[in-house]
């Protein structure tokens, strides 16, 4: 955790000034650190997915009013308390404190924000794993199909945004590779989903072996047995590529009566922008 700012954000404005660290804990502990709250000091838990910040019984000063939350084990009854100043690793907020029977003191969001806290993942690179044709086989060359106009603004701001991201790249017209792609309306809203058709592409590429040992088939599952799914957004433009077949990945999308030949490359007499996978 990284905060910004050395007073309370109500006290020091959204920018504040200079910089505290938070402790780093690894996840194999509980992050727990000292605050200092109505003169007491006490032991609580950063806790990020919490909306609000709930104390063991205390004595706090001032009015207070009922209140009932809910959380993992059910809903308490809680007393909140308002305009409450809080001490948290030496660093000053003020905010809603909610008194009850909380099994852990946890510090959450309304004054973890105040501080200007944010939570990094340091992530280490991943190693990539080389990825080959089969054997006297070329990448695919299919052509781009014709897409409307709203289907081609709407894949354009997709790509765009994944280009800032690192996903993919934009390359050149030396690039004989091509597979299509189109755009299709999300389920139960106004927004679009990119689809590239690999199919081509994944007749030509080398067979794996499951790369992911351990995991359960879902038809291997019993009943009612409980598991946990991360969804990772865009999981096969995350997950990084092996450079020399970066290129085999290219698609295509055409522009509009050819109103971007700036930025846009020259192929079959038409204006297009090429991409190819990156990440």
């Amino acid at each position: 955790l990284q905060a910004r700012g050395d007073k309370p954000r109500s006290e020091a404005g959204v920018e504040g000034q200079g910089t505290i660290n938070f402790p780093q804990i690894t996840l194999w502990q509980r992050p727990l650190v000292s605050i200092k709250v109505g003169g007491q000091v006490k032991e609580a838990l950063l806790d990020t997915g919490a909306d609000d910040t709930v104390l063991e019984e205390i004595n706090l000063p001032g009015k207070w009013k009922p209140k009932m939350i809910g959380g993992i084990g059910g809903f308490i009854k809680v007393r909140q308390y308002d305009q409450i100043p809080i001490e948290i690793c030496g660093k000053k907020a003020i905010g809603t404190v909610l008194v009850g029977p909380t099994p852990v003191n946890i510090i959450g969001r309304n004054m973890l924000t105040q501080l200007g806290c944010t939570l990094n993942f340091p992530i280490s690179p991943i190693e990539t794993v080389p990825v080959k044709l089969k054997p006297g086989m070329d990448g695919p060359k299919v052509k781009q199909w014709p897409l409307t106009e709203e289907k081609i603004k709407a894949l354009t701001a997709i790509c765009e945004e994944m280009e800032k991201e690192g996903k993919i790249t934009k390359i050149g017209p030396e690039n004989p590779y091509n597979t299509p792609i189109f755009a299709i309306k999300k389920k139960d809203s106004t927004k679009w989903r990119k689809l590239v058709d690999f199919r081509e592409l994944n007749k030509r590429t080398q067979d794996f072996w499951e790369v992911q040992l351990g995991i359960p088939h879902p038809a291997g599952l019993k009943r009612n047995k409980s598991m946990t799914v991360l969804d990772v957004g865009d999981a096969y433009f995350s997950v990084p590529l092996d450079e020399g077949f970066r290129k085999y990945t290219a698609f295509t999308i055409p522009s509009i009566n050819n109103e971007t030949p700036g930025i846009s490359f020259h192929r079959d007499g038409k204006d297009h922008q090429q991409y190819s996978r990156v990440a």
